[in-house]
C-alpha cells in the first residue's frame, strides 16, 4: 500500500526509529509491545499511537534525546525518503510485517524471536543498503 498518509508514514517513520534505537541492552518485552501494538494501529493510526512508540524509544535510549552531538541513529525515518527501485520492496516489507504482528505469538520467553525479525525488517525499510534479494528474503521470512 504505497499510498500512506501522512499520518501513518510518521507513524512508520516513529516504528523504524525505535528498532534503529534497539540493540542487546535494551531489546526488551516492553519495545516488542511497542512495536506490535505501532505495527497493528498502522491502517487507522491516531497520533496518540505515535507519541506511545517514541515513548517508547525515549526508554530504549533515553540519552538521546538530550544529546549535544547527536548522531542520527534513533531520529524516526521519513518514508518520502525512500528510493523509487526499492520503494515496492519496502512497502512490502511494511504491509507483511503489519500482518505479522496480527500473528504474532509471543511471550516472555520468546519473545525475543519476534522482536528481532521486526526489527530488521523495521531496520532494512530505514536503511538503503540492502539490495532486492535481501528485501526479498526478510519479506519471506515475515511472512512466512
Amino acid at each position: 500500500m504505497e499510498n500512506y498518509t501522512d499520518v501513518q508514514k510518521e507513524l512508520i517513520g516513529a516504528l523504524v526509529g525505535l528498532a534503529r534505537s534497539l540493540d542487546e541492552t535494551n531489546s526488551d518485552f516492553s519495545a516488542l509491545n511497542s512495536i506490535i501494538r505501532g505495527l497493528k494501529a498502522v491502517n487507522a493510526p491516531t497520533f496518540e499511537d505515535i507519541k506511545a512508540v517514541r515513548a517508547a524509544k525515549q526508554r530504549a535510549v533515553p540519552d538521546c534525546s538530550t544529546c549535544q552531538n547527536p548522531c542520527g541513529k534513533t531520529i524516526d525515518y521519513n518514508l518520502d525518503e525512500l528510493k523509487p527501485e526499492t520503494s515496492g520492496l519496502k512497502y512490502q516489507m511494511i504491509e507483511a510485517m503489519i500482518c505479522y504482528a496480527d500473528r504474532a505469538v509471543f511471550d516472555e520467553n520468546n519473545y525475543k524471536n519476534v522482536l528481532d525479525i521486526l526489527a530488521e525488517g523495521l531496520f532494512a525499510v530505514g536503511y538503503d543498503y540492502f539490495n532486492d534479494e535481501q528485501l526479498k528474503d526478510m519479506i519471506q521470512k515475515v511472512s512466512g
